[in-house]
């Protein structure tokens, strides 16, 4: 048995060597990845559940408009270790791993079962708005966009020469925002031992460009009264000026009549004009206590508290994915009532709804914009974006665009609009001309937009009547 246990292990002796060599290289290699597993995770992040059936947790619209949380499957991530397919990928703040479909899963800790949440919100959403732009406008530019990535709780400020600014500036919340791609100035190297995973960035060392992006902000309650205070213009200003560009000429002129009147009579009584004259200024007075009692009551009845979940927020998930969509053509470097106009439009459309934000729940404190008058004029002040217009300039854009279905249909509505991206100058339009004009040529099929109206003598005639029934 001896003699036959040695010629067998003579025979085999080259196998047997092969399985001591490997097994020598797997224990060294192991051994290796226990001293060296953070390192290990810079490709791949920590590992990650294979899910092929996967179920999520994501807000959802029911039928009466108000929002709930819902489970829904999610099958272009069946498979997936992390948030991330072709086409997106959702990561934390500046890391650019994306996150792994099992955070919070089986974990006493609330932030990660809520980051998976909106993780996974985020996702879901941002699909139905890209299989908007690809199935319903048949968007080629859409279709071949390069893969976006969409940051969640992310609260650096923006800089085109670096991506991230230095993090001593002021931190941002309760919005969000879209990033054109770029390059910095300079590439920082990265130090030996720097290692990524999606919890933990490079802090962008050897970063050579980025591409598109969205920025969710985090979620922070802001005393309203403080930041009313802290603002350089009161928000009711522009609407108080306003009122007193048609109240004071109409009143100027009743004065000047009325001391014509009496500079003409036979007999002068200066009784005769200080009535008249104190009529006047007794209606100017008024008036002034009145827009004093308009500020005051603005502030009474604006929340105490304001906040936004924007990433809970599914049409602002739409808008921000619209940013993107439409960026060759409506840049996405500063914001103005033309691009915030149509992003918001868009953002309803999908939801198929014209508020934004509203019945959401917990996710936002404070005004949703409203799309639903019919009958609100276009304001001058409204070229202005600022914080004081910001929200009356986002509602009368978003009725005049959605309102706009009613004299053609909603579908050619929304392809005239998207046509009209053609025909813009994003830094230059204006809504009261530019915008219209451009709607006006897309409807005629002015290149390189395509003919969107059926009968264009007819179409832009009733659109010429509606812009001037709105103001424009």
């Amino acid at each position: 048995m001896g003699i036959q246990t040695r010629l067998l292990a003579i025979k085999y002796r080259g196998l047997i060597g092969l399985v001591l060599v490997l097994s020598l290289i797997f224990g060294l290699s192991w051994i290796v990845t226990l001293h060296e597993a953070p390192h290990a995770e810079t490709a791949r992040g920590p590992a990650s559940l294979n899910v092929e059936d996967p179920k999520f947790t994501v807000v959802v619209r029911k039928k009466s408009g108000k929002a709930e949380l819902s489970e829904v499957e999610i099958p272009e991530l069946a498979g997936k270790p992390a948030f991330e397919n072709e086409n997106i990928k959702i990561v934390l703040g500046r890391s650019n791993v994306a996150i792994p479909i099992n955070v919070g899963i089986d974990s006493s800790d609330e932030k990660l079962k809520e980051l998976r949440i909106k993780a996974a919100n985020v996702f879901y959403h941002t699909l139905i708005a890209r299989k908007y732009f690809t199935d319903v406008l048949h968007s080629e530019e859409v279709k071949n966009l390069p893969q976006v990535t969409l940051r969640l709780e992310m609260d650096d400020n923006f800089s085109e020469l670096g991506h991230y600014l230095n993090k001593n500036t002021d931190r941002v919340y309760n919005n969000s925002g879209g990033i054109p791609s770029g390059k910095p100035f300079k590439v920082r190297p990265c130090k030996p031992g720097d290692y990524e995973t999606w919890d933990h960035p490079y802090d962008y060392c050897g970063e050579s460009a980025w591409g598109l992006e969205t920025w969710y902000r985090p979620m922070k309650s802001i005393n309203t009264a403080e930041m009313m205070a802290a603002m350089p213009v009161d928000p009711m200003k522009p609407t108080i000026d306003l009122a007193r560009q048609v109240l004071y000429p109409f009143e100027g002129e009743y004065a000047v009549r009325d001391f014509v009147v009496w500079l003409n009579s036979s007999k002068p009584v200066i009784g005769e004009l200080i009535s008249p004259l104190w009529g006047v200024g007794k209606t100017i007075l008024y008036a002034e206590l009145g827009f004093e009692a308009v500020k005051g009551l603005n502030r009474l009845f604006v929340p105490h508290h304001f906040w936004i979940d924007s990433a809970m927020v599914p049409e602002i998930v739409y808008h921000e994915f619209t940013h993107l969509a439409l960026s060759s053509r409506v840049s996405i470097r500063s914001s103005s009532p033309l691009n915030e106009g149509v992003a918001d439009f868009f953002g309803a459309r999908i939801a198929n709804n014209p508020s934004i934000g509203a019945h959401i729940g917990k996710y936002l404190k404070g005004r949703p914009h409203n799309g639903k008058k019919k009958h609100t004029q276009y304001q001058l002040s409204y070229e202005q974006y600022n914080s004081s217009s910001s929200a009356d300039l986002s509602d009368f854009t978003l009725s005049f665009l959605w309102h706009m279905g009613d004299v053609l249909t909603p579908e050619k509505a929304t392809e005239l609009v998207y046509e009209a991206r053609y025909l813009l100058n994003p830094e230059k339009t204006d809504l009261y001309s530019g915008f219209t004009d451009a709607l006006i040529k897309a409807c005629w099929g002015v290149a390189p937009a395509k003919q969107v109206c059926d009968v264009p003598e007819r179409d832009a005639l009733k659109l010429s009547e509606y812009f001037r029934s709105r103001g424009l």
